[in-house]
């Protein structure tokens, strides 16, 4: 505060303002607030979907594709990714994603990259945007090994063979995963870092469910 008085004009030390308090009236007090509620105003910044009638949160039933070139003509590097969109991302809808991701993620790993070499990092997760659930596999691979079609192709033929994959799964193992995820739920924040940016992300997001780990 010593420091403030001194390099800032308009900033006065606890003991100047210990020195003034005793001077100041109950009169005072009121003009003051008069005044300064008088030159208060809200400054606010809005960008995007300004009316509800326009925006789009949810695609209608189809398949379409979207194609980025890269900035760096000279990259040969690649990524496709296929995104399914689910409906509205309810708390057991949410909880069964993420057993899908689970699942999924070990059989992914070893047919895509190990067995078929297709890409440097394959990966797969339960999103939710704009409260609507998906669910997304991505490969990025390199473009002078595999074409971005083939690796398509690839994962479409895995997806339909996962299926059987996950019927095939022993009930054992299923409950293990199931297990894990209701530990991971269940696990104490490590800090306050940790609640905060949790709570932080259900502002973010517009869902405020701040008991979302207790209710999954």
């Amino acid at each position: 505060a010593v420091r403030y008085s001194i390099l800032e004009v308009r900033n006065t030390s606890v003991l100047e303002r210990y020195e003034h308090i005793s001077g100041i009236t109950y009169e005072m007090l009121l003009s003051f607030i008069q005044e300064f509620y008088s030159n208060l105003f809200v400054e606010g910044f809005v960008t995007g979907n300004l009316r509800p009638e326009p925006r789009l949160m949810q695609l209608a039933i189809g398949d379409y594709k979207c194609f980025l070139s890269a900035i760096n003509r000279e990259d040969i590097n690649s990524c496709v990714v296929q995104y399914f969109q689910q409906g509205l991302g309810t708390i057991y809808n949410c909880c069964l994603n993420d057993l899908l991701a689970v699942a999924m993620n070990e059989p992914l790993f070893r047919i895509l990259r190990s067995e078929y070499q297709l890409g440097y990092s394959v990966s797969c997760q339960s999103v939710a945007t704009d409260g609507v659930l998906g669910f997304l596999i991505a490969v990025e691979s390199q473009a002078d090994k595999f074409s971005m079609q083939q690796i398509d192709e690839i994962m479409e033929t895995f997806l339909q063979n996962f299926l059987v994959i996950l019927e095939e799964t022993p009930s054992s193992k299923f409950a293990d995963m199931v297990n894990i995820q209701a530990q991971i739920r269940a696990a104490d924040d490590a800090d306050l870092n940790d609640e905060s940016h949790r709570f932080w992300q259900e502002i973010v997001k517009q869902n405020y469910v701040f008991n979302r780990l207790s209710m999954e």
